[in-house]
């Protein structure tokens, strides 16, 4: 039985199909959009649980989508999945509230245990 829904923003059918394990593990539908435009749409007219934003290659204008991100859903779980981060712009997406930041390649084992915690963060401040 489901009883937590998130949603994905992905075009890595890696990633996604990861999300989808490890959400059946757990009891978590994931919503995948493809596309920017819907992902931001569907965050701001339904209530996930947990948003996952997959950003391949972090740089400002990305950092510039979280900002938005963040503005629509403030106090929503944010994990994001990326291939490198430098330090700097790490610094700028923690800063911008972000629960978890995956680089690739993104270990089963720790993403089962970032998505357990941010469904419990999500749960203990409702």
């Amino acid at each position: 039985m489901k009883f937590s829904t998130a949603i994905i923003l992905s075009q890595d059918l890696e990633i996604i199909r990861l999300c989808d394990e490890i959400g059946d593990e757990i009891g978590m539908r994931i919503e995948r959009i493809p596309e920017l435009a819907d992902f931001l749409l569907a965050l701001q007219e339904k209530d996930y649980e947990v948003a996952l934003f997959d950003c391949m290659h972090m740089d400002d204008i990305k950092l510039s989508w979280v900002k938005v991100v963040r503005k629509i859903r403030p106090k929503i779980p944010l994990i994001i999945f990326s291939d490198e981060v430098n330090q700097k712009t790490g610094g700028k997406i923690y800063e911008e509230g972000t629960f978890h930041l995956c680089l690739r390649p993104v270990q089963r084992k720790v993403f089962r245990d970032v998505l357990s915690a941010a469904i419990a963060l999500k749960h203990s401040t409702i």
